[in-house]
């Protein structure tokens, strides 16, 4: 055999080949960058309709000028300044409890001219809170305040008693409300 000759002149492209087999996937790349938030989707379906729970309310505030005659003493008749719920009768002078719940209670004395009236608050006849007062020369003033669980129909109710049989010198105030 001979000596390799020289290379020739570059032929003409020939045809496309058939594709090759499928390659291996190669590895994810850097995530992009956050987008613009959306639009606003469409208002949703209305609602059931809410439950409103009624909140009881029971609350008064009475004064009276009173004439301490026996011992004992329901205060009646008194002044109301306020009886939110109708439940403190003034003319026998008893709170009947209709929302049953924790109360406040109080009451204050203005005693008149040195006479001892002695007050005691009663819960289904039961005394519950007592006062003494005094009255100097001029007058005196004492209060109380006490709390009380109640159930539904308990009374409530404030009675004097004085060891003067004339003491018409006696101002009372008398409070009572539902906290809770």
């Amino acid at each position: 055999m001979g000596p390799r000759g020289y290379t020739g002149w570059q032929g003409h492209v020939g045809p496309q080949g058939p594709p090759g087999a499928k390659g291996h996937s190669g590895y994810n790349g850097v995530p992009g960058p956050k987008g613009e938030p959306g639009l606003l989707g469409l208002p949703g379906q209305k609602g059931e309709p809410g439950y409103n729970v009624p909140v009881a309310k029971s609350s008064f505030y009475v004064t009276n000028h009173v004439s301490v005659q026996y011992s004992h003493q329901t205060i009646t008749n008194a002044n109301p300044i306020s009886n939110v719920g109708g439940h403190y009768n003034s003319a026998t002078g008893i709170f009947t409890c209709s929302t049953p719940g924790v109360y406040l209670f109080s009451w204050s004395l203005d005693v008149w001219h040195g006479q001892n009236v002695f007050s005691h608050l009663d819960v289904n006849g039961k005394s519950i809170g007592e006062l003494r007062v005094q009255g100097s020369a001029s007058f005196n003033t004492g209060s109380r305040v006490t709390i009380v669980t109640l159930s539904r129909g308990q009374t409530v109710q404030l009675k004097l008693t004085t060891q003067d049989r004339t003491n018409d010198h006696v101002t009372t105030h008398f409070i009572g409300a539902l906290l809770h």
